[in-house]
């Protein structure tokens, strides 16, 4: 692996290239994330899985409301918490990536670190982006994509800038500016692929 060159994350790429960059990121590191991913992130993500598979059945037979209600919010939750997860794994890989001065495979336990440090932030985070792009959508489908496009850059810029909640939520306006169709077209064409 040490043939293999860094990507620089920082250069100023075009639409097609940023694609390119992301795919040769994935292809670089797929064994290292996807393991930190599968030893972090897993577990919970097998049990909610678990849990959704078994709710319409437990649904079905028992035909109670608490059953549906209660199966459904703590699905919800950890579900919630498990997406949680997976954002914090992916931003601490990256941070880490960036930081790192070759290209060597990054651990899980220098991962999990770091996913203990952001943890609660990025549950609140997300609990307050969720409410606030809702709110933007209810208003006007347009201020639901503007602040879906500004707020995508948020987590990272927890994680490499080390910024609280609010002086990120005011620099993701900075750094998207005029830039909010192109971001959010890049953000649909990733969720696309992926």
């Amino acid at each position: 692996m040490q043939d293999i060159q860094k990507i620089d994350l920082y250069k100023k790429r075009d639409f097609g290239e940023k694609i390119n960059a992301t795919f040769a990121f994935l292809r670089q590191n797929f064994q290292p994330l996807g393991r930190c991913l599968l030893f972090i992130a897993g577990p919970l993500l097998l049990i909610t899985g678990i849990i959704s598979g078994m709710l319409p059945v437990v649904v079905q037979n028992e035909m109670e409301v608490f059953n549906l209600v209660g199966g459904g919010a703590i699905n919800g939750f950890l579900s919630l918490i498990a997406g949680v997860l997976v954002v914090a794994v992916v931003h601490v890989y990256l941070d880490q990536y960036v930081q790192q001065a070759d290209v060597r495979p990054i651990e899980v336990a220098e991962v999990w670190e770091g996913v203990k440090k952001i943890f609660f932030p990025f549950l609140l985070t997300s609990i307050v982006i969720g409410i606030v792009i809702v709110l933007g959508f209810m208003f006007l489908v347009i201020p639901g994509f503007i602040l879906m496009a500004a707020l995508s850059l948020i987590y990272i810029i927890m994680t490499r800038e080390r910024l609280s909640f609010g002086d990120a939520f005011s620099r993701c306006f900075k750094l998207v500016g005029g830039n909010y169709l192109s971001t959010l077209f890049l953000i649909f064409v990733i969720v696309i692929l992926q």
